[in-house]
């Protein structure tokens, strides 16, 4: 059904404990139905993350149907003729424990 479905891997060599790794994406790919775009995102569970962020940068008179996991709450800005909707995760800890009682 998705024929123009990829996935990038890389390998980020010698990042260490500590380390800060930053990355943007940009998608520009035509729809697959006219005028409309879909989205998914999934924050990592099972690693530490410091400082996570995503924007979704839309026309402000764009009207969107948004379906979030209500433990990811986000803030909605506009600017000018724009509105950015944005989720902030900071200073996540994965649950170890948690984990290996499901078996993880």
């Amino acid at each position: 059904m998705y024929s123009d479905y990829r996935q990038k891997h890389l390998s980020v060599a010698n990042l260490q404990p500590g380390d800060v790794l930053e990355y943007q994406t940009i998608v520009n790919v035509k729809p697959l139905a006219p005028n409309q775009f879909w989205y998914e995102r999934s924050f990592p569970s099972m690693v530490a993350v410091l400082d996570e962020r995503l924007e979704i940068d839309v026309p402000k008179s764009r009207e969107l149907h948004l379906k979030c996991s209500p433990e990811h709450k986000y803030e909605v800005n506009d600017k000018g003729d724009r509105r950015v909707y944005t989720w902030i995760r900071k200073d996540f800890v994965p649950d170890r424990k948690a984990e290996a009682r499901r078996g993880l």
